[in-house]
């Protein structure tokens, strides 16, 4: 204000801190379904070649895995004005093959707000989306809606990199599929 400078500093590092840190433990045991390139992250978290590590296999049958990627829609921050309606049309014929739990990820809340304005609204499917001021009690009013073995399907709208797009497990049919639009990198700011 007034001339005034403000300046932000930011870990990019973080592997000193860590590493210190770590060595003061007898032990520590890190896990993660999307640490790669594993060698990476490694040296990341205080690591070095020594570092023992295991990589387990997916539990999850290959043959339910189905990657559907839209080439023809372009989610660059200065063509998103044009892709909102397609977008929303897309999430309605994903959602509606099957009876399930999704989730639909976005790179900004403006981005999920347009293209939830947009949404044809099926009176038969639970529409939620994550608000920039959840609340734990919030947060845990989202997750509920989604069930194992659900009778209604239920799409939430999320934000990537937010509250719901890392460290929740949802077992069994709880999630059936995730629809991620564009890429999870925030503005130039």
């Amino acid at each position: 204000k007034e001339g005034d400078l403000i300046a932000c500093i930011k870990c990019v590092d973080s592997s000193k801190l860590l590493k210190d840190t770590l060595r003061k433990l007898k032990a520590s045991v890190f896990f993660s379904a999307t640490l790669t390139p594993i060698e990476y992250y490694v040296k990341c978290l205080g690591g070095n070649d020594d570092t023992p590590i295991m990589k387990l296999e997916s539990p999850f049958p290959k043959e339910n895995c189905l990657t559907i990627v839209r080439t023809d829609i372009s989610t660059r921050y200065k063509d998103r004005i044009n892709s909102y309606n397609e977008i929303a049309k897309t999430i309605d014929i994903v959602t509606k093959k099957k009876v399930g739990n999704y989730l639909v990820f976005f790179s900004s809340y403006q981005y999920l707000e347009e293209v939830y304005s947009r949404m044809n609204f099926d009176p038969s499917i639970r529409y939620i989306k994550q608000t920039r001021d959840m609340e734990d009690k919030d947060k845990n009013k989202f997750l509920s809606y989604f069930d194992v073995d659900p009778s209604k399907t239920t799409v939430g709208f999320a934000v990537l990199g937010g509250i719901f797009s890392e460290g929740i497990d949802f077992y069994s049919d709880k999630l059936i599929g995730a629809i991620v639009v564009g890429v999870g990198l925030p503005q130039i700011s």
